[in-house]
């Protein structure tokens, strides 16, 4: 059911005739389609903040409810790729619009050509549930990629393909009780604000990371790195490099946020330098809106939960933090809270450890007892304004390092 746009205010849009919308459900506003998503409810209204630029946006502009919350494509080819906020491949984009990104322009994550050469472990008459790997898809030399069948299907394989194969062409049907038959392709979408289950979680206590005159990194901690700008790119540099200290994770998601066109730039072609990619990075210009960014940190943390449950390493990398406190001031009226002046906003802590949580070593969903693990590394710049965010983030933490210098040594705090 379509609505209408009643009024704009910078990314802030009001719908009217909101119909059965619901929370954290995605919204295309206006002709252009911009990306909107749900983030609170009145009887008639429904408030939504759009992760594009609303410039184009007019009262009375049509709204379209998606009827799913804002999703991650999921599956092989992500490693070695480079995103956007929303998801979109920025190479694909760029051949689609050139310098110039139109809001509303649509671009898949995935590229729907390649072909894969997929190789089954399951034969007919197998029982599978949730979690299980059907096969597998050599992604690089090093990530054999699980095709996992997705939540809530179960049941007995039908039909099983093998050879190549491209990411939207069904590799097996699963047979569910009741007779329905479950399609399976390469790919499965997730939602971002859903943090992916697992069957157990174990105690982290292997050193990723350890130096004498450092704090150590627990495989599955958590670390907060405050330096100067670029800190995190130094930390990402020393895992393209293959730096031995970082040697043991299999993959890293690295978000970073407010960066110039040529940081950007700068930031794709260090990643390109990998011999074998091992890396999905997502990047939010400066100018990428506010909620965006916020929403980036979500698909991140949902890519690497996802490589997580094929039972690897896997380190997210959150640069910076700084977005988060901006996103957290700018959401707080539309939330309903009150905020004083340079008070930081009431829910601050809670964010904070609901994006810490998901670290850890778990046993993954599925029959294999396969167990992976999710280390994540926040960055937050070293500058006045941010004591309340740097004070909230050291009590979720494991380990805190401080960079004191501009190349990047560390300095035990």
């Amino acid at each position: 059911m379509s609505g209408k746009v009643l009024k704009v205010s910078g990314s802030l849009v009001q719908m009217g005739e909101k119909g059965d919308a619901k929370l954290y459900e995605m919204v295309h506003l206006g002709e252009s389609r911009i990306v909107g998503e749900v983030r609170r409810l009145t009887k008639d209204i429904a408030w939504i903040l759009a992760h594009e630029a609303t410039d184009s946006l007019k009262l009375g502009d049509p709204t379209e409810p998606a009827g799913i919350p804002l999703q991650t494509e999921l599956g092989p080819g992500l490693l070695g790729g480079a995103y956007d906020g929303l998801g979109r491949s920025l190479e694909a984009l760029y051949a689609k619009t050139g310098d110039q990104i139109t809001p509303g322009t649509e671009v898949s994550t995935l590229d729907r050509t390649k072909r894969w050469a997929f190789h089954p472990s399951v034969t007919v008459g197998a029982k599978l549930v949730p979690g299980d790997s059907i096969g597998t898809v050599q992604e690089t030399a090093r990530v054999a990629h699980k095709i996992m069948v997705p939540k809530g299907i179960f049941g007995t394989v039908a039909e099983v393909h093998s050879g190549e194969r491209t990411i939207e062409e069904v590799i097996a049907i699963v047979k569910a009780p009741d007779g329905t038959d479950h399609k399976l392709t390469m790919t499965q979408n997730w939602s971002i604000r859903k943090e992916r289950p697992y069957k157990q979680r174990h105690r982290a206590d292997i050193q990723l990371y350890t130096d004498a005159a450092e704090p150590p990194l627990i495989l599955g901690g958590t670390a907060l790195l405050i330096g100067k700008g670029g800190s995190g790119q130094w930390v990402l540099s020393q895992f393209v490099a293959n730096d031995t200290a970082l040697d043991a994770l299999d993959v890293v998601v690295y978000v970073a946020s407010d960066l110039s066109g040529s940081a950007c730039a700068a930031l794709i072609e260090t990643c390109k330098e990998q011999a074998e990619p091992r890396t999905v990075l997502i990047v939010n210009p400066c100018d990428t809106e506010r909620a965006a960014q916020e929403a980036a940190v979500y698909r991140g943390l949902a890519i690497a939960s996802y490589y997580r449950d094929m039972g690897l390493n896997v380190g997210l990398m959150i640069d910076n933090l700084t977005a988060w406190v901006s996103i957290a001031f700018e959401t707080v009226e539309l939330m309903g809270d009150v905020i004083y002046e340079d008070d930081p906003p009431v829910n601050l802590s809670g964010r904070l450890a609901e994006l810490f949580a998901p670290a850890g070593v778990v046993t993954c969903l599925g029959t294999e007892n396969r167990q992976g693990s999710l280390t994540i590394i926040g960055t937050l710049p070293q500058s006045e304004g941010f004591e309340a965010m740097e004070k909230s983030l050291t009590r979720q933490v494991d380990t805190l390092w401080v960079i004191e210098e501009e190349q990047g040594g560390c300095a035990n705090d």
